[in-house]
């Protein structure tokens, strides 16, 4: 019995190891091949509804090799035990009692097999035995393929390919909650396994690509960052004149923590703390991104010593032999804004309320001192004060952090409003200004050589509590005095020269350091004005009212800031060492 048969090879199914599977899979093989349009029947419209060819097929032999175009072998009898079943294609439904024979034109799809059978329809399957050859069954020819539509965008990206993105290294976290943007340009699509990408109108495919997006900021740092000019009160915002004058400390130090939760807004801690002093200080700023200005809110509480309270040739303290501590809690909002680099201004309001105790944590309230003379403006012992405050700022200088050329002029203005109970309404006006002037007397290494002259005063009005006198003398006042052993009086007035110049320039830490030293002279006097202050602190405690102090120092000028190392003499004969951070002018 001959049975027809047409081997139909198609280049890229077959891998190189389809010759050893060969003698071991019986060869099926499937296709999606279809004639042209033109020759399909109304009938074979629908190719679910066809009826599978089923051909009697040999395996392929080991020897059987792959070309293309598939080639056709002659018709032969093939060996019984190389009869395997394959799917090669799909032919139109067959009705009962028709001939299975189907012309060439019908026949959809390709056989992949070395021997093929004619197809096996009811009639014949009740007798194998009995079958008859059909007539060769003609495999349709191919269409032929379209070419594939020139891609211009491509063509460049191929002319001029873009750099390999950075590879991620191990152990590199990867970036949280990253935002991805899409892209469907023919540029941006990447080639897969080796298979030039061809995008198409009608089915780009997107590219998905992460966005960086750096998280919230975080500085943590010791010393202050508050700003220069500022209308809110806490213990390190700073005072037009006679900065940290509010509270007694050994060696304090500022710690900071500046949150950032946005573009135009942050959040900002600041904790200070000694044997002598225990303050925080936490605000919220907002820069608005289409009006000047930034808006502040801040709350604080500080516990410590008070100058007014301290020092002198007298000691008083409270009842007991307890030594007064000052309390001070509150908060305030203020707007700051800047017209141009030289000049800021800032304008604020503030509710406090303040008391002396006998302790950092003490519960219990001081009126007066051992000797009677009264703590606080009310007798009760807590004061409440809102106050309307205002400050500025006026600097032409070559370097705000370490200047050694230019002018700088501070102006302040602080107005008690009678709101509350136990109202603090007294007022004052201060001002600062300072002036450095270039000028080559001696040195030792390279740097500026700079006379700084300072002059400051202030005037207030009403009732003036003692803590919230001025308190003079210290490293930031008359040096040579302890601070606030000078005086505490209800105006003031102050004059320092000071000539710096370089001693050497080292690196410390991988970071440059400029040390440079320093020689100056201080005056200053109460102007009389102690007994005009509630209670007479300065009086009591027997201060002078006014003195003159000299000495020198070490500065350096590092990345934290200005560190200074002072010893001052007074015109009384005493002599003092100080240490701190940050600059006095």
């Amino acid at each position: 019995m001959q049975i027809s048969r047409k081997s139909v090879l198609l280049p890229g199914l077959v891998f190189a190891t389809g010759a050893i599977a060969s003698q071991l899979l019986p060869a099926i093989a499937l296709t999606d091949s279809f004639p042209p349009l033109d020759k399909l029947t109304k009938e074979d419209s629908n190719p679910p509804n066809r009826t599978p060819i089923i051909h009697i097929g040999a395996k392929l032999k080991p020897s059987s090799s792959i070309s293309s175009p598939p080639q056709t072998e002659e018709q032969g009898t093939p060996s019984p035990e190389s009869e395997s079943p394959v799917i090669s294609g799909w032919l139109p439904p067959v009705e009962e009692g028709s001939s299975p024979t189907h012309p060439p034109s019908e026949i959809v799809g390709e056989t992949v097999s070395e021997a093929s059978a004619p197809p096996v329809t009811p009639e014949t399957s009740k007798n194998t035995s009995e079958q008859v050859a059909a007539p060769p069954v003609q495999l349709a020819a191919q269409p032929t393929p379209r070419p594939p539509t020139p891609n211009r965008e491509l063509e460049e990206l191929e002319r001029n390919p873009r750099p390999n993105p950075e590879p991620h290294q191990e152990g590199e976290a990867l970036e949280p909650s990253a935002p991805v943007t899409v892209s469907t340009e023919a540029a941006d699509l990447v080639p897969v396994m080796g298979m030039a990408a061809t995008p198409t109108a009608q089915t780009p495919r997107p590219v998905v690509t992460p966005v960086r997006s750096d998280p919230p900021e975080t500085k943590v740092g010791v010393g202050s960052v508050l700003p220069q000019t500022t209308a809110l009160q806490g213990a390190n915002r700073r005072t037009p004149v006679l900065p940290r004058s509010r509270y007694s400390g050994f060696i304090p130090v500022t710690v900071h923590q500046q949150q950032a939760l946005g573009e135009d807004r942050y959040l900002l801690t600041e904790v200070t703390g000694d044997n002598r002093v225990a303050a925080v200080d936490v605000s919220y700023n907002v820069t608005p991104a289409n009006r000047p200005g930034q808006v502040s809110v801040n709350v604080f509480n500080q516990r410590s010593r008070h100058p007014a309270f301290e020092y002198g040739d007298r000691t008083v303290q409270l009842p007991g032999e307890q030594n007064p501590w000052y309390h001070r809690t509150g908060g305030g909002a203020e707007y700051r804004y800047s017209p141009n680099p030289d000049f800021t201004a800032a304008v604020g309001l503030n509710y406090q309320t303040i008391s002396v105790r006998p302790g950092m944590f003490s519960p219990q309230l001081a009126t007066a001192d051992e000797l009677g003379n009264p703590v606080t403006l009310h007798p009760g012992g807590q004061d409440t004060r809102v106050s309307l405050n205002v400050s500025a700022l006026y600097q032409e200088v070559n370097d705000s952090r370490f200047p050694s050329q230019g002018t700088r002029l501070r102006l302040g203005l602080d107005q008690g409003l009678p709101f509350g109970f136990n109202s603090v309404t007294f007022g004052r006006l201060m001002g600062n200004a300072t002036q450095y002037v270039p000028l080559d007397l001696f040195g030792w290494a390279e740097g500026p050589r700079v006379l700084v002259v300072n002059l400051q005063g202030g005037v207030s009005w009403g009732d003036v509590p003692p803590y919230e006198s001025f308190s003079m003398g210290g490293s930031e006042s008359v040096r040579g005095f302890s601070k606030g052993g000078l005086g505490s009086g209800t105006g003031f007035v102050q004059a320092t020269a000071e000539y710096r110049f370089p001693v050497a320039n080292v690196e410390l830490f991988r970071q440059p350091v400029n040390l440079r030293g320093t020689v100056f002279t201080d005056y200053g006097s109460t102007l009389n004005s102690q007994e005009g202050v509630i209670g007479q602190p300065g009086l009591a405690r027997q201060k002078p009212g006014n003195g003159l102090g000299y000495g020198l120092g070490l500065q350096a000028e590092t990345s934290l800031g200005l560190l200074r190392l002072e010893f001052g003499r007074n015109s009384r004969g005493d002599n003092r060492v100080y240490f701190i951070f940050g600059d006095r002018f």
